[in-house]
C-alpha cells in the first residue's frame, strides 16, 4: 500500500510538470475561460481571488489592492489571478526561491501552499526555519478585532481604528461582556496584534497630509507587535477607548490567517487612503483570506469605516463571542475622580499640589486617584516627568501597597454602548418647512456618519463627522426642485477642555451652499466653502452640556460674489447638549471678509428627538443676516422639521 501510494504521488507529480511546462508556454491560456475547466475554476475560487487581494474592475477584470513587487510570481500576477496561478502551482511543485530572501516558494507563501494542498495539488517538501519560528513565537489560538474610539486630535482618526489581536494558545475566553480587571487583562497584554499603518513622513504638512492621505500617496504596512504596545498607544498615550471582538474561527481558519499574514507581511506592498485602503479595508481583507465564505469585501464601498468594519465583522464572525471594553487612560482618570466625595476631591487636590500629606492619607480612593493622575500626566508628557514628579508617583505607588485593598471596587458609571451597537451611518430625512415665508417640500441623504444632533449611543459624544451629504428641495410655489446644500465633509471635535483633557476643540469642512445674506446684485447663488476653525470647549453635568468657542478661517468661491471670492475670519459660539434621546446644538457665528469689508452673521439652533437607533425627528431653525458695501443687506429666515431613518 505504501508502495502504491509512492507511485500515485510520482505519477501525479509527473502530470502536473506535464502540465505546468503546457501552461507556462501558453503564458496562462488554459487557466482563462474556455481552456482547462479545473484550472480556470481554481482560478476563479473565492479562496485563490482573496489570498491574492484580487477586486473586480469595471471592465470585467480584476486587480489586486497590492502592488507590483515580491508578492506575485507573474509578471501580470496583479491583474491576472490566472497568470500567478500558473506561476504558483510551478513554485509549489519545485520549491523554487520567492522574494527578496530567497525563500522556497511554500515557505514564502505558506497559505497558498495550503490552498492549493487542501484542494490535491502536490506542493513540494522546503525547510523555513524563519516561517516556523514566526509560528512558534505567535502560537496563535484564536482571534480578535479590536476597535480604538476616535482620536480627537488627529482628524485622520476621528473615524476610529481597527486592529487584528493573534491570541496565544494558553489565553483564557470569557463568556460574557464585562469590564477588565487585572487578573483577565494581563494575559491579553502578552499577545500580538496586526495593525495596518500609514507610513507617514514626520515632515509633511497638513495639505501635504490630506493630499497624500486622499490619493494613496503614503505607503502601507502589516504592522505586528506585542498586544500591550497597542495598549499603551492607544488607551494610554492616545485616550481611546479599546472594544474588542473575539471572532468564532475554527482551527484551520485561524492558521490560514497566520500563514496570511505572515505573506503579507513580508513580501506584500500597499498604497494607504484614508477613505478606502485604510486600516479597516486591510484588516478586512486578511480575515477574509480565512473564511472566504462569508464575502466580508463584498459591502465595502467607496469610503470604508472602521465601526463599519467591526459592525460587520461582529455579526457575521461573532454574535456569539463575548464583546469587551478597555476603557483608556482617561477614562480610568475620570472614573477614579468621580467616585470622590467632596471631601475626598478636597485631599486629592491638595496632595496633587504638596505631598507632604500623603503619609497621611488613609483613603485608597483618594491615593489610587492621585496614581491614575500620576499615570496619565506620565503618558500625557510622553514619560518626560520631572524628577520631582517621578518621586511623587512612586511614593505614591508605596503608599497605595501599604493601605491594601480598597472597600470600594464599584464602577461609578456603566459602561458605555457598544460601538456596533449605535446607529447606522448613512441616513435619509423626509420633511418641510418653511423659507423666506415660501414653503417646501425637502429630502435629505448622506453617506455617514454622525453629527451632534444624531443619536449620541455608541458614539463619542465630542466628534461629528459628516461626509456626503445632499439636501433637495421642492418649492411649491414656483414649482421648483433646487439643491439646497452639498457637503463634501465636515468634521467636528469638540472635547472638553478639564483637568484631565487639555485638548484643542478643531473643526474643518468643504460644503456647497447658500450664500450668507443676499448675493450679490440680488441674484440667488450658492458658493463653495472651505473652513477650518480652532477653540475650546467647556463640559458641564458630565459633558451632557458642552459650551465651545472657535476661532474661524473661510474662504468662499462664488458667482454671486463680488469678484467671485471672499476670505475672512470668524467666529463661532455654540452650546451642545445631549440627555438620553434628546439632543440640542445652538450656535452663533459672524464672519468679516476681509477682502471686502463685508460682515455676516448666523444663528441657528437644531434639536433632535431619537426612538430607537434608527428613527429620529429634527427640527431646524436658521437666520442669517449681512452688512455688506456691495452686497444688498438683509435677513433669511429657514425653518424645517424632518424624519430621519439611519440605514
Amino acid at each position: 500500500m505504501q508502495r502504491r501510494g509512492r507511485l500515485n504521488a510520482v505519477l501525479q507529480h509527473l502530470a502536473l510538470m506535464s502540465l505546468l511546462s503546457i501552461v507556462g508556454s501558453a503564458d496562462a491560456a488554459t487557466l482563462e475561460p474556455g481552456g482547462d475547466s479545473t484550472l480556470a475554476t481554481l482560478a476563479q475560487d473565492e479562496g485563490w481571488l482573496a489570498l491574492g487581494h484580487w477586486r473586480p474592475t469595471l471592465t470585467q477584470g480584476w486587480r489586486s489592492d497590492i502592488e507590483p513587487g515580491a508578492f506575485f510570481l507573474a509578471t501580470n500576477g496583479r491583474d491576472s489571478p490566472a497568470a500567478e496561478l500558473a506561476a504558483t502551482l510551478k513554485v509549489m511543485a519545485t520549491g523554487a526561491p520567492v522574494g527578496p530572501n530567497h525563500w522556497p516558494g511554500p515557505c514564502a507563501l505558506p497559505a497558498r501552499a495550503t490552498f492549493l494542498r487542501q484542494r490535491g495539488w502536490p506542493v513540494a517538501a522546503a525547510f523555513c526555519p524563519e516561517y516556523a519560528a514566526f509560528r512558534r513565537k505567535l502560537d496563535v489560538h484564536s482571534a480578535t478585532l479590536i476597535f480604538a474610539s476616535a482620536y480627537a486630535n488627529n482628524p485622520a482618526s476621528m473615524f476610529g481604528h481597527v486592529v487584528l489581536r493573534l491570541n496565544h494558545s494558553a489565553r483564557p475566553d470569557g463568556q460574557q461582556p464585562k469590564l477588565f480587571t487585572e487578573a483577565d487583562a494581563t494575559p491579553h497584554l502578552l499577545d500580538n496584534s496586526v495593525a495596518f499603518l500609514a507610513q507617514v513622513g514626520t515632515d509633511d504638512d497638513p495639505l501635504s497630509y490630506a493630499y497624500k492621505g486622499l490619493t494613496g500617496g503614503y505607503p502601507g504596512a502589516y504592522m505586528i507587535d506585542p498586544y500591550y504596545v497597542t495598549v499603551a498607544t492607544y488607551t494610554d498615550g492616545e485616550s481611546r477607548d479599546l472594544w474588542e471582538y473575539d471572532l468564532n474561527l475554527s482551527e484551520a481558519e485561524v492558521s490560514l490567517l497566520v500563514d496570511h499574514v505572515w505573506e503579507v507581511a513580508t513580501l506584500a506592498h500597499f498604497p494607504y487612503f484614508f477613505a478606502h485602503g485604510n486600516c479597516a479595508y486591510q484588516i478586512l481583507s486578511i480575515i477574509t483570506a480565512a473564511r472566504p465564505s462569508a464575502h466580508l469585501m463584498a459591502a465595502t464601498g467607496l469610503v470604508v469605516l472602521p465601526l463599519e468594519v467591526a459592525r460587520q465583522v461582529h455579526d457575521q464572525l461573532g454574535s456569539t463571542a463575548a464583546v469587551r471594553w478597555r476603557p483608556s487612560l482617561k477614562r480610568q482618570l475620570k472614573t477614579s475622580l468621580d467616585r470622590l466625595s467632596h471631601d475626598q476631591r478636597r485631599r486629592f487636590d491638595a496632595l496633587r499640589g504638596d505631598l507632604q500629606g500623603l503619609q497621611a492619607e488613609a483613603s485608597p480612593q483618594v491615593v489610587d486617584a492621585l496614581i491614575a493622575a500620576l499615570n496619565f500626566q506620565k503618558f500625557d508628557s510622553h514619560n518626560h516627568l520631572s524628577a520631582e514628579q517621578r518621586y511623587a508617583f512612586r511614593a505614591a505607588l508605596v503608599h497605595r501597597a501599604e493601605l491594601g485593598p480598597s472597600d470600594d471596587l464599584s464602577p461609578s458609571e456603566e459602561t458605555p454602548v457598544a460601538p456596533d451597537a449605535g446607529h447606522l451611518p448613512a441616513q435619509a430625512r423626509l420633511g418641510g418647512g418653511v423659507r423666506q415665508g415660501q414653503g417646501f417640500a425637502t429630502l435629505v441623504v448622506k453617506g455617514g456618519l454622525h453629527d451632534f444632533l444624531s443619536d449620541s449611543r455608541g458614539y463619542e459624544s465630542f466628534a461629528a463627522i459628516d461626509y456626503l451629504e445632499a439636501a433637495l428641495r421642492y418649492y411649491d410655489a414656483d414649482r421648483s426642485l433646487q439643491l439646497d446644500h452639498a457637503t463634501v465633509v465636515a468634521v467636528n471635535s469638540l472635547a472638553p477642555f478639564d483637568l484631565v483633557s487639555k485638548d484643542w476643540s478643531w473643526r474643518a469642512g468643504i460644503a456647497w451652499q447658500p450664500i450668507e445674506g443676499r448675493a450679490y446684485g440680488g441674484m440667488k447663488s450658492h458658493q463653495l466653502r472651505g473652513e477650518l476653525g480652532a477653540g475650546l470647549t467647556w463640559g458641564f453635568f458630565a459633558n451632557h452640556l458642552s459650551l465651545f468657542n472657535l476661532a474661524l478661517i473661510a474662504a468662499d468661491a462664488s458667482p454671486g460674489l463680488y469678484h467671485g471670492l471672499r476670505l475672512g475670519p470668524g467666529l463661532a459660539l455654540g452650546i451642545v447638549a445631549q440627555w438620553g434621546a434628546y439632543h440640542l446644538l445652538a450656535e452663533w457665528t459672524e464672519r468679516r471678509d476681509v477682502i471686502h469689508g463685508d460682515d455676516s452673521r448666523r444663528w441657528s439652533l437644531g434639536q433632535s428627538l431619537s426612538f430607537g437607533r434608527a428613527w429620529e425627528l429634527r427640527a431646524d431653525w436658521l437666520l442669517t443676516s449681512s452688512r455688506a458695501t456691495r452686497t444688498t443687506s438683509g435677513a433669511q429666515h429657514d425653518l424645517q422639521m424632518t424624519l430621519g431613518y439611519a440605514f
